[in-house]
C-alpha cells in the first residue's frame, strides 16, 4: 500500500520531470535518412540510438521514473515485488530456478562422499522470505512454488534425513520480530538465530560441543539492502521511495581464557552455503557454535548458488583435510526446482 511519503500531486511533478527531457531530446534529434532500412526496422533502431544519446540529465529522468511508477502503481523494475509496508522480495521466489539441479541424486552423492570419510552431513533448506512474509504479497504464488518446501522436506526424510522445518522457527508470529530483513533477500540476525537453534536441536547436536561462545552486538547503522537499488528513486527519495533499515551486527566470540584453545581443537562443523552463511553481518555461522558449542569453519560463498560452493569443496579436498565431524549444507529453496521433486 502506499505510504505517507508518496502523494499525488508529487507524482503529477513527477510526470513533468519525465516528460520535460523527453521532450528536449526529441526536439534535438535528428531523423534519419529514410533509406536508412524503414522495412527492416533498422530506421527505428537509429532513431532510438539518437534519442537516447540526445536525452538531457538520463540517470535524473531514470530516477524520476521509478518514482513516478513507485507512487502511482506500487511498482518497481521486473526484479523485484513490492509488498505491504516496503516489503521488498526478489521475483526469483515466484517461480523456479533457470538451471535444474537433480536435488535428490545430488544430496545422495554428497552423503555417500561424506559418510565414506566418516562425516554426518546435515542439509538445511532454507524457505523462503515470501513463504515466510505470505501476508506482505501483493499476490499470491503458484501451488507448485507454495507446495514446494514441504516437497523438498518430504524428499529429505524419505532418504533419511532429519530434515528441520525452518519455517515454522521462522514463522513471525512467534519470533517476537522480523526474520526477514525487509529491503534485503536474506535473514535478519533474529532469523539467523532461530534458524541456528532449530538446526542444532532436530540435528541433535545442541550443546554436544565443550567450547563456550557468546555473542554482543554492535551499535546500531544503516543497512542497505540488496533490493534496494532496484527501487532507487534518486533525488525524489525524500517524497518517494523505500526508507532505509538499521541493523546491530552480531558478533560471536569464545569466552574462554584459554588462547590456546583451538591450537589442536577439532573442527566440529563445516558451513557450505550462500551468502545466507557467508555474510558476517547476519552471523548465522556464530549463532551454529553458539547452539552447539562447536568450533565451526565456513566455506560458504557468496554469489555461487548452493551447489557449487559444495561441489568445489569436495573437489579440492577442503572438507578432508578439515576432517569435520558435521558438513551444515544450506540450501535456499528458490534454488531448488519443483520438476525434481515428488
Amino acid at each position: 500500500m502506499p505510504t505517507n511519503k508518496r502523494s499525488f500531486p508529487v507524482a503529477m511533478m513527477f510526470l513533468l520531470g519525465v516528460s520535460l527531457p523527453g521532450a528536449i531530446g526529441l526536439s534535438t534529434t535528428e531523423s534519419p535518412r529514410l533509406d536508412s532500412g524503414v522495412l527492416s526496422g533498422s530506421y527505428q533502431r537509429i532513431y532510438e540510438s539518437e534519442f537516447t544519446q540526445n536525452m538531457p540529465l538520463r540517470n535524473w529522468a531514470g530516477a524520476t521514473y521509478r518514482a513516478l511508477t513507485f507512487a502511482l502503481f506500487n511498482e518497481a523494475g521486473p526484479e523485484i515485488v513490492i509488498g505491504d509496508s516496503d516489503w521488498l522480495f526478489t521475483i526469483e521466489e515466484f517461480g523456479n530456478p533457470a538451471e535444474e539441479v537433480a536435488f535428490a541424486s545430488l544430496v545422495t552423492a554428497v552423503r555417500n562422499e561424506l559418510d565414506s570419510h566418516g562425516i554426518t552431513l546435515i542439509p538445511v533448506v532454507l524457505p523462503d522470505k515470501t513463504r515466510i512474509y505470505a501476508d506482505r504479497l501483493p499476490r499470491p504464488r503458484s501451488v507448485a512454488i507454495e507446495t514446494r518446501y514441504a516437497d523438498v522436506l518430504n524428499t529429505l526424510r524419505a532418504l533419511g534425513f532429519q530434515a528441520a522445518d525452518l519455517s515454522d522457527a521462522l514463522a513471525i508470529e512467534q519470533a517476537g520480530g522480523d526474520t526477514f530483513m525487509r529491503t534485503d533477500t536474506h535473514w535478519s540476525p533474529l532469523g539467523a538465530r532461530l534458524a541456528a537453534e532449530a538446526i542444532a536441536d532436530e540435528a541433535g547436536i545442541a550443546g554436544t560441543g565443550f567450547v563456550q561462545f557468546e555473542t554482543t552486538y554492535d551499535t546500531e547503522t544503516t543497512f542497505n539492502g540488496d533490493l534496494l537499488p532496484f527501487v532507487e528513486t534518486g533525488l525524489w527519495s525524500d517524497w518517494v521511495g523505500v526508507d532505509r533499515e538499521t541493523l546491530s551486527r552480531p558478533v560471536t566470540v569464545t569466552n574462554s581464557s584459554d588462547s590456546d584453545l583451538f591450537g589442536d581443537q577439532e573442527i566440529g562443523i563445516a558451513l557450505v552455503g550462500t551468502s545466507f552463511s557467508a555474510r558476517s553481518e547476519f552471523n548465522f555461522a556464530g549463532y551454529l557454535q553458539e547452539a552447539t558449542g562447536l568450533d565451526l569453519i565456513n566455506l560458504a560463498v557468496e554469489g555461487r548458488g548452493p551447489f557449487a560452493p559444495m561441489q568445489e569443496a569436495l573437489e579440492n579436498g577442503a572438507i578432508n583435510q578439515i576432517a569435520p565431524r558435521f558438513v551444515i549444507w544450506e540450501i535456499p529453496e528458490r534454488y531448488i526446482h519443483t520438476r525434481n521433486l515428488p
